[in-house]
């Protein structure tokens, strides 16, 4: 625990004092506030950016996707189509079959 003596009150009054005449002085707080504009400016800059790139990738992955989409729709119509194809073909075969089994079964 730090000691609690009369010399270490002594200290902190030394810095109080030295504190409060450095905030009574214009050009102090004419400094301080120009840093903390500097500063508030490169956040808000700072941000900007980052949030226009992010949106700028968030566009390219949407566009992306939805190339993506559409290549599997159409992927997905081309299986159907040659799904059908082969069904009616074997649908054909089965009706040729069974026109050749009748003509067996009447010789």
């Amino acid at each position: 625990m730090p000691d609690q003596g009369p010399g270490n009150n002594a200290k902190i009054s030394a810095v109080s004092s030295i504190l409060t005449s450095a905030t009574t002085d214009s050009w102090v707080k004419f400094g301080t506030i120009a840093l903390v504009a500097m500063t508030g400016i490169g956040n808000w800059f700072a941000t900007k950016t980052t949030a226009e790139s992010n949106y700028a990738q968030m566009q390219a992955d949407r566009e992306e996707t939805r190339k993506d989409i559409l290549r599997a729709v159409q992927e997905t119509h081309e299986i159907h189509d040659a799904l059908s194809e082969t069904l009616q073909r074997q649908k054909d075969m089965y009706v040729m079959l069974q026109k050749l089994a009748a003509k067996e079964e009447v010789k």
